[in-house]
């Protein structure tokens, strides 16, 4: 109903492949349990030796297994993502987060870093070849300006080559001052985040709502309280509301909502990154005081579009990605502070020409036929742009 085209078929069955057209097809993707996908990739490879098989693992020891069986590559997305949480959840540091072509991309987390209170410009981020190019706070992106205050609980997206980034200083190295977090649910996703909060040293508690697998969680986390998520008492002995991170793990969107509220009120200043399995509650989750939130199905996709299209993962939030939008003919000769984009909020990288990238730091610079802007923005944000920058629309705007 959806205008995909299905082929009925078992996924042993090396006649499906056939009819699907296997031999037109630039990849396939085994996206079942882990034993049906070694299936699938073993059928698969008796069709075609040479197409790429990209294969999602549950289990971190089928990782070995889903290669043996000629997988290209295989992605034990739970463990990445609780990765990329505990990664979000230290504060006052330089995150990388990819890059594209020439321009690398790198997020700062505000809260812990010295800037707290200062104004992008008294960053003097810009001033080492860098440039701030937007403001994440809690799921918004908008641009960068100047004159905005920094309150702490913000994260700045910057833009420019590595070496650009690597000379970013950071006035306080707020790593220190987080080192207590909080992971709610020992599953996959939250034992993985344990494990990356465990590498860099950090203390550690994990509240479980099942009584047996405490013995499992007590080898990663400093502490294991047993209790609901929605438990004022069991997430004040788990230390939720003294420390200065939290993450929620479980799959369950209700249970992450409820403490996130909870800790938000009593301690304004905890950076509380969340696991989002259903789109629609993203938005709720960034209302109950969550920083940053992602989803298992988000980051599959951006794993796998960042194979077709050869370039690195970019994960700059839910709903957020980078994006070139072709200038059309009749804008060529234009500067870009001619470009009626102020209206909207876009946070403008950089223009590319080919598979040359250039930052955007000279208002002045005059676009060329055949440029492409560079944008990071969300997807209503994404359609606006393609209907502004084509002629009719921007002689509306």
């Amino acid at each position: 109903s959806d205008g995909v085209g299905v082929v009925a078929g078992a996924p042993d069955d090396a006649g499906a492949y056939v009819r699907a057209g296997i031999g037109r097809a630039s990849m396939v993707l085994a996206n079942k349990s882990d034993p049906v996908n070694t299936n699938v990739t073993l059928t698969v490879r008796e069709v075609n030796e040479a197409i790429p098989v990209v294969a999602l693992a549950e289990h971190w020891d089928s990782v070995d297994l889903l290669e043996l069986a000629g997988a290209t590559q295989v992605l034990p997305l739970k463990h990445r993502l609780g990765q990329r949480l505990a990664a979000r959840v230290l504060s006052g540091r330089i995150l990388e987060l990819g890059s594209y072509r020439d321009v690398a991309l790198a997020e700062v987390q505000v809260r812990g870093s010295g800037f707290e209170g200062r104004s992008i410009a008294e960053t003097g981020i810009d001033r080492r070849g860098a440039r701030v190019v937007g403001v994440f706070d809690r799921g918004r992106l908008s641009p960068a300006r100047p004159d905005r205050v920094l309150e702490g609980r913000e994260a700045l997206l910057v833009a420019g080559d590595r070496a650009e980034i690597a000379r970013i200083e950071l006035p306080a190295r707020g790593e220190r001052a987080a080192r207590r977090v909080v992971v709610i649910g020992g599953g996959k996703v939250g034992r993985a985040a344990l494990r990356a909060l465990r590498e860099r040293g950090m203390e550690t508690s994990v509240l479980e709502v099942k009584t047996g697998t405490v013995p499992r969680r007590a080898e990663l986390a400093d502490r294991c309280i047993i209790g609901e998520s929605a438990d004022r008492d069991r997430l004040t002995e788990a230390g939720l509301v003294e420390r200065l991170g939290g993450v929620g793990a479980t799959n369950d969107d209700d249970g992450h909502i409820c403490p996130s509220v909870y800790c938000r009120r009593l301690v304004p200043s905890l950076r509380i990154v969340s696991r989002v399995t259903y789109r629609r509650n993203v938005l709720a989750m960034y209302r109950a005081g969550a920083d940053f939130a992602l989803r298992y199905a988000t980051l599959g996709v951006r794993k796998l579009l960042s194979r077709i299209d050869d370039r690195d993962v970019l994960m700059l939030g839910e709903g957020i990605d980078l994006h070139t939008v072709p200038l059309p003919a009749s804008m060529a000769g234009r500067a870009l502070s001619e470009l009626p984009l102020q209206s909207g909020g876009f946070a403008l990288i950089g223009v590319q020409n080919g598979d040359s990238v250039s930052l955007a730091t000279d208002p002045s610079r005059r676009l060329e036929v055949g440029d492409a802007l560079l944008f990071v923005v969300s997807e209503e944000q994404l359609t606006a742009l393609r209907t502004m920058l084509t002629p009719d629309g921007a002689e509306r705007a």
